[in-house]
């Protein structure tokens, strides 16, 4: 399996050209952007207007510049990606005011803030590892996983993936038999139905018959996994939970990885054994292995991200064991085991309809009625390799 990812970051650039340059255009909130609004006020709780918001993207060393309005509002609209900023709020005869640096993730984050009156020299930080965390512009109740939790969680399918751990969510529980490790269309949230829909970069991804991702990203391609339970917007589409996936972008800074998540017989402990066999390690190599590089194209402009992933996949099923017949089973003789009637001996009374038959002598079926098709499929079986016999249907350690 490979795949290919590119920086999202240029498409919304592409994005934001066009709407510069095309009057009338209406824009909502993007899927996969994170969005600060807010109120700027004064001390005494009045609106201030024509404050300029500047945001600093600390990754990419871009600046966007915005200003509240006559209400004192300001949005720095949709195409802000997560990342990490500085909300910087300047207006003549206030303090400045610093917020962050601040991590924003995908969707809509509320943030009022209050200036001073003061000299414009005179600057006010606020230190915010991350945005507030009540969440007031929206009723929606979500949960953002970053890409830092998600590799530190253990894994317990072949490939990374952040589905394996849906079930541990707030609200959810597996569906069925799919407890242990349920995947999108198997969790049931707040007990709605287990539909889902899940988006990469704003774009649906689920499957419309099974609710499954279509196309899950490499894993370390994923910045974050936003997941919504409730409330969530209209222009998400329908669901019992959302999830969004965003993926890694390129930053001003070259950045790389290379990795592989590898299993191997060698490192697994022996099963426990049953019916007084030892238990025996099914063979296992499998490797999981790529890598990713982002940096910039043209600094604090263009950034690239590349990631790429291949799976090699040497191993058997688990170790099992059947019943096979034995050397005196193939030979007719079935000596000790449950009677065998010789087919040939039945008769049925005219009165009463009983029907009666006689069993093999020492239960043992002669080779004439041997039947060639059943003599012939007999010779793919394989010989028994372990002691023990089946009586009556019960199962004594007889293994191949």
């Amino acid at each position: 399996m490979k795949s290919f990812r590119a920086c999202p970051s240029k498409f919304s650039a592409f994005l934001t050209c066009v709407a510069c340059l095309s009057p009338g255009i209406l824009l909502a909130q993007a899927t996969n952007s994170a969005d600060v609004a807010g109120t700027v006020t004064d001390p005494s709780g009045a609106v201030v207007p024509e404050v300029n918001v500047v945001v600093n993207d600390l990754d990419k060393n871009v600046e966007r510049t915005f200003v509240t309005n006559a209400a004192g509002v300001y949005d720095t609209g949709p195409l802000i990606p997560a990342d990490r900023y500085t909300l910087v709020f300047k207006k003549d005869g206030f303090t400045t005011v610093q917020r962050g640096p601040m991590t924003l993730t995908s969707g809509v984050t509320g943030l009022n803030v209050q200036l001073t009156v003061g000299q414009a020299t005179q600057t006010v930080v606020v230190q915010d590892a991350a945005a507030p965390l009540l969440e007031t512009s929206t009723a929606e109740i979500t949960q953002t996983v970053p890409q830092e939790t998600l590799a530190l969680l253990p894994q317990t399918g072949g490939t990374p993936d952040w589905q394996s751990f849906l079930a541990v969510l707030p609200g959810t529980r597996g569906n069925g038999t799919n407890n242990s490790n349920p995947g999108m269309g198997g969790v049931s949230v707040n007990g709605s139905m287990p539909f889902s829909n899940a988006l990469m970069d704003g774009a649906s991804t689920s499957s419309p018959m099974s609710n499954n991702v279509i196309n899950t990203p490499i894993f370390d391609t994923i910045a974050e996994v936003k997941m919504s339970d409730s409330l969530f917007s209209a222009q998400y589409g329908t669901g019992g939970i959302l999830y969004n996936q965003i993926s890694k972008g390129g930053t001003n800074q070259f950045h790389g990885m290379g990795y592989d998540y590898f299993k191997n017989t060698a490192l697994n402990a022996t099963p426990f054994g049953f019916n007084g066999v030892a238990g025996r390690n099914a063979p296992i190599h499998f490797n999981d292995f790529g890598g990713n590089i982002g940096g910039p194209v043209i600094r604090n402009r263009v950034f690239f991200f590349f990631a790429v992933e291949n799976i090699v996949n040497h191993s058997t099923p688990a170790v099992s064991f059947v019943a096979v017949p034995t050397l005196a089973m193939r030979a007719g003789d079935f000596s000790g085991l449950a009677p065998i009637y010789n087919p040939t001996t039945q008769t049925v009374d005219a009165t009463t309809g009983v029907v009666t038959r006689q069993p093999f002598a020492n239960n043992q079926i002669p080779s004439s009625l041997f039947d060639p098709v059943a003599k012939n499929i007999e010779s793919y079986f394989p010989l028994p390799n372990r002691p023990g016999n089946v009586v009556n249907g019960v199962t004594s350690n007889n293994y191949a």
